[in-house]
């Protein structure tokens, strides 16, 4: 067995829910099989006399060590807010990708973040005006469950930053790394994370992404929350390698939330993902949070 997991996998989840104005929330994580815990998530929601009711939504899958989630999962909310409140006159995903930089120079000043070699994937929806905004970075996902002609299916609103990806494998070699079996230099697994500074050339300044191997600059995608659409749930990679179908995912996830206990809901999806011995997939950490719209 690697030494990477434990003897028996721990299936104590960690639960909460919101019951907001415009929508109710749950999210719920679990270790699994991993020695050690390294997704964190964070929510908030906001009431602003110019925007009404935000809702702030993130999932951080670290790597290589906690140290990187830790510190988005502490920091993350309010670096989003001073991002805003410096620039009120720009749109959320503008707003989204300065947050990502900012964090991730900030995170760099910290010096076990910096020298572990940790680093750590995000995902960040904020809601507004009947519209999410999903920023990515990394391989969490977010989906939409929305009806089309009556059946509950998914949209996805984020993209996988993965090495072999043509786009981003194009990026890492002309930055002067290779790409093999599907990682960075045969090591990293993702193409765009906060931390990993080992793989950022710009680590003296940090901040300036330009030239970094691994960026943080997220991809940003918009959606107009329809009537159809029921729930966005976003969730770490644990989940997604487990059922790489987003609407088998929608499946599962719709016919259990449409109980009044959403947490409920993500915790049975984890109890169907873990593996049963300690062989792929349903090994990894598993956090997930889904938000139910109010019609």
């Amino acid at each position: 067995m690697s030494k990477k997991l434990l003897v028996h996998p721990r299936l104590d989840k960690h639960s909460w829910y919101k019951d907001a104005q415009t929508f109710r929330v749950g999210a719920s994580a679990m270790q699994g099989w991993r020695r050690s815990m390294e997704d964190s998530n964070v929510f908030s929601v906001i009431n602003s006399p110019e925007m009404g009711e935000i809702g702030i939504f993130a999932i951080f899958d670290g790597h290589n060590g906690d140290t990187t989630s830790t510190y988005l999962r502490d920091h993350f909310i309010e670096n989003l807010l001073e991002t805003r409140t410096a620039q009120p006159s720009s749109a959320w995903p503008d707003v989204l990708v300065n947050t990502f930089i900012t964090i991730d120079k900030r995170c760099a000043e910290c010096s076990a973040s910096r020298y572990e070699g940790s680093g750590s994937t995000a995902i960040a929806v904020i809601i507004c005006r009947g519209i999410a905004y999903i920023a990515n970075a990394g391989d969490c996902r977010c989906v939409v469950g929305t009806r089309v002609n009556g059946k509950l299916s998914s949209v996805a609103l984020s993209q996988d930053h993965k090495p072999d990806r043509p786009t981003e494998k194009a990026r890492i070699e002309m930055e002067g790394a290779t790409v093999s079996e599907g990682r960075i230099n045969g090591v990293l697994s993702v193409s765009r994370a906060v931390g990993d500074y080992e793989f950022k050339k710009k680590v003296s300044t940090p901040g300036q992404t330009s030239g970094d191997i691994v960026t943080v600059v997220p991809d940003v995608q918009t959606r107009v929350i329809e009537n159809d659409d029921e729930f966005l749930f976003l969730a770490s990679d644990g989940i997604w390698e487990c059922v790489e179908n987003c609407d088998e995912i929608v499946r599962r996830i719709g016919d259990l939330s449409s109980t009044s206990d959403l947490t409920l809901a993500i915790e049975k999806l984890f109890d169907t993902c873990v593996s049963v011995q300690p062989v792929s997939p349903g090994l990894d950490n598993m956090s997930g949070i889904l938000i139910q719209i109010k019609k």
